[in-house]
């Protein structure tokens, strides 16, 4: 029986896409028949492709390494990764289906997807991987700090509205510097606040609304009625003009 080599997180081996909501549930001894032998495997358990429930919103979900399957609903499946060969095995009746209809009774290392691009308005194009990486540097530390439930809602607490821009501001500058080096991560500097604030709005006008849903569905009325509501929310949450917080909640909505 052999030892693990290291740890194997099916979203970094490239078996999952980012923002997968996915568990891990422990480390078992099984039998592994690409080793031929018995070794360590770690236990997951996720939900593939579409499933609905809390979370962040769409243009927060491709920077985040994981999500986790609480309080969604969904079809989950059981996955077994051996932390030798870093094979990925079914471990039930729904994880079989996947990986057949994947053309296989398993899954070998990949690529992993690269997250997509941030909303940066124009900004130089050569900042795409710090926005990416910083991001996505920031957004697990936000959710491995408030939970798995949807921590845009802590935003609206005074405490965590201080920190937003300034967790997100740290985690980008600091990507800067290690892949631009420091003068050029200096020289940046101002597009690098530009970025980071207009998704500090982004993530405050989806905060702002989603307080407000209840509201708007107590009181009734159309269509218009519940958006004026919540662009409302957005207009008080940012003191910004009605044209700009209805701008940003038609960007927040856009998935």
């Amino acid at each position: 029986m052999q030892t693990a080599s290291r740890p194997r997180d099916p979203i970094s081996e490239g078996w999952f896409q980012r923002g997968t909501p996915l568990d891990h549930r422990g480390r078992v001894q099984r039998d592994c028949p690409v080793c031929s032998l018995e070794t360590l495997q770690d236990e997951f358990v996720t939900i593939l492709g579409h499933f609905t429930g809390v979370g962040a919103p769409y243009f927060v979900q491709p920077f985040l390494k994981r999500r986790s399957t609480a309080g969604k609903v969904g079809k989950r499946s059981s996955w077994f990764a051996c932390t030798q060969c870093g094979s990925l095995f079914p471990g039930d009746g729904e994880a079989q289906a996947v990986a057949a209809s994947r053309g296989g009774e398993f899954f070998t290392h990949q690529e992993p997807e690269v997250a997509s691009s941030p909303p940066t308005d124009g900004i130089d194009p050569s900042l795409e991987r710090v926005f990416q990486e910083g991001y996505a540097s920031a957004f697990n530390e936000l959710e491995g700090r408030y939970g798995p439930q949807p921590w845009t809602m802590e935003i609206l607490d005074k405490g965590m509205r201080n920190q937003l821009g300034e967790v997100l501001l740290q985690h980008v500058r600091a990507k800067a510097t290690e892949l631009l080096g420091p003068n050029q991560a200096t020289a940046q500097a101002p597009n690098l606040a530009i970025g980071v604030g207009r998704m500090e709005q982004l993530i405050r006008t989806d905060a702002a609304m989603s307080a407000a849903v209840s509201d708007a569905q107590h009181r009734g009325g159309d269509a218009q009625d519940v958006a004026n509501i919540l662009v409302g929310a957005v207009m008080k949450e940012l003191a910004v003009s009605f044209e700009q917080a209805a701008e940003l909640a038609q960007a927040v909505m856009k998935d």
